[in-house]
């Protein structure tokens, strides 16, 4: 009898409830960081999310693009945004419709460290250049990652800004990949979505047409955060001009594989958050240069009236 008692008890310890395990994984997402930079929310952005990578270990931060235009600055100092973004190390990125006329291939040649671009509806996606879709690995987490840039870049773009660029409508591109998607076995995937001009590209339209996605994001029209019941997906916004970041905090059961909570929230900078110092003084250097070449041509009165 003790033989049996002892067998039951280790066959408790070894039945599959034992190695129950909840990995908890948070997801950052930045979109259109284009800002008047000596106001200041682009160094408090990143000194935020440096401290989120201090507080949470399984983090990944995405971004949505957009972050070449809208900056007199940036405009003045090509290099400037490329740099500070290069600072965030994003683990994924979608190339907006500034950074597809900036030549998005070749922005990564001014941070030293090649940008991990995705978009599955750039043409030829034969090339996998950028791929439709990355997979990455947190702990012993596999999260997908599927990007979609603008699809009528044409109509926002400088004549001449888009050689050898083309896009796929946002919907048929994720219709033609969804098969590799679901073969990838992810057991978290993602959607990034850079505002296609089409109307099944918004974000609320393409979680109902595919709802194979556990997290829907990017710099589309929609609310910050819709999320359209407890076991739907959730759709999430950050605001542009390095306003707000999207936080989400997942638990995933790996013995029930699949995720057992989400708390999805937009997070506004607030003024009282420190900033980054080391990107604070590539903006302040930036913007001595640029005074300094424009001086006698224009005047730094005017142009610190634009900074």
């Amino acid at each position: 009898m003790k033989g049996i008692r002892t067998g039951v008890f280790l066959l408790a310890l070894v039945s599959p409830g034992a190695f129950a395990r909840q990995v908890p994984v948070t997801i950052a997402c930045t979109a259109e960081l284009r800002a008047p930079l000596s106001a200041g929310p682009t160094p408090r952005l990143i000194a935020r999310l440096q401290h989120l990578r201090e507080e949470e270990r399984n983090l990944l931060l995405l971004d949505a693009g957009g972050w070449c235009a809208g900056s007199p600055l940036a405009a003045l100092d090509p290099a400037l945004m490329p740099a500070l973004v290069g600072q965030l190390h994003p683990d994924a990125m979608i190339p907006g419709r500034a950074e597809l006329s900036a030549g998005f291939r070749s922005l990564a040649s001014t941070t030293g460290r090649a940008f991990p671009w995705t978009a599955a509806n750039l043409i030829p996606s034969a090339s996998q250049d950028p791929p439709p879709f990355r997979i990455l690995e947190i702990y012993c987490i596999r999260v997908l990652v599927a990007g979609l840039t603008d699809d009528q870049p044409a109509l926002w773009c400088p004549p001449g800004a888009l050689a050898g660029i083309a896009t796929l409508r946002a919907d048929e591109a994720l219709r033609q990949i969804m098969p590799a998607v679901r073969a990838a076995s992810a057991e978290i995937r993602v959607l990034v979505v850079h505002a296609p001009a089409t109307p099944g590209g918004t974000l609320s339209n393409l979680a109902r047409a595919f709802p194979d996605f556990d997290l829907y994001l990017g710099a589309c029209g929609d609310s910050a955060v819709r999320p359209p019941g407890p076991e739907g997906p959730m759709i999430a916004r950050p605001d542009s001009g390095a306003r707000s970041i999207v936080v989400a905090h997942l638990l995933y059961d790996t013995v029930r594989r699949s995720l057992i909570n989400r708390d999805v929230k937009v997070e506004p900078m607030r003024d009282f958050y420190p900033v980054d110092p080391a990107a604070a003084a590539l903006i302040s250097a930036s913007a001595d240069l640029q005074r300094a070449r424009l001086e006698a041509p224009v005047g730094a009165d005017s142009l610190a009236d634009v900074l």
